[in-house]
């Protein structure tokens, strides 16, 4: 998180495929959501001399191939992320840091933790940048406000007669079927989509003119 280790998750590849998520940084029965907070900015001539924090406003996800070595009783990330303070002339689009929530309890406390080692270089690393909305709307990747206001309607207003109201409820109603009939419908794809379609990223290359599918050290920018 802006060009700091906050935390690491093993995914073992016996229980692929699955969902794995990181929600923030934890020391085993406390953990501390990520959240965007602003950025502290200065006036302090002593911080011109600092680094330009290249990494901010970057949110990185680097996979790399490992072999468990042994378990420890003691976390191995950090269970806090120091705040960046940039002088107000060096800061550029970006507004925003990644900061800690509050610690809240965990539902399934952590007693123990894996050690690893690198069996190879990295796999993939996914590099995510985020902006601030008027930043967004200005590069044109998100709409301008005024596409997201409702323009006003130049027929005059009318009463709400009960046949309205029943048509409404009836609307809602077909609107929600729709709604489950197509998280079903996803959801089915998905489950079909996985089993059908499993990479595994750690198995060789049966001919050796086959391309690899993932170049080590390929870096995949989604923004």
């Amino acid at each position: 998180m802006d060009g700091k280790f906050c935390r690491g998750k093993i995914i073992y590849a016996t229980r692929l495929p699955h969902t794995t998520m990181i929600d923030g940084v934890t020391d085993g029965s406390l953990v501390r959501p990520f959240m965007f907070s602003l950025l502290d900015l200065t006036d302090d001539d002593a911080f011109l001399a600092d680094l330009l924090h290249p990494n901010l406003g970057l949110i990185e996800l680097t996979i790399w191939p490992v072999q468990f070595t042994e378990y420890s009783s003691c976390p191995l990330s950090p269970h806090h992320l120091s705040e960046i303070k940039v002088h107000e002339r060096v800061k550029k689009a970006v507004t925003q840091q990644i900061s800690l929530a509050n610690p809240e309890l965990m539902e399934n406390p952590i007693e123990t933790f894996a050690k690893c080692e690198p069996t190879g270089p990295e796999i993939v690393t996914f590099r995510f940048k985020y902006r601030p909305l008027d930043v967004l709307r200005a590069n044109g990747i998100l709409p301008p406000l005024s596409q997201l206001k409702r323009k006003a309607s130049s027929e005059p207003s009318r009463a709400e007669t009960p046949d309205d109201t029943a048509d409404a409820e009836e609307e809602k109603t077909l609107r929600e079927r729709l709604r489950a009939l197509k998280s079903k419908r996803l959801e089915k794809k998905n489950r079909l989509h996985a089993k059908n379609n499993f990479v595994d990223l750690t198995q060789e290359r049966k001919n050796p003119g086959d391309k690899p599918k993932f170049i080590h050290g390929e870096i995949i920018d989604l923004t």
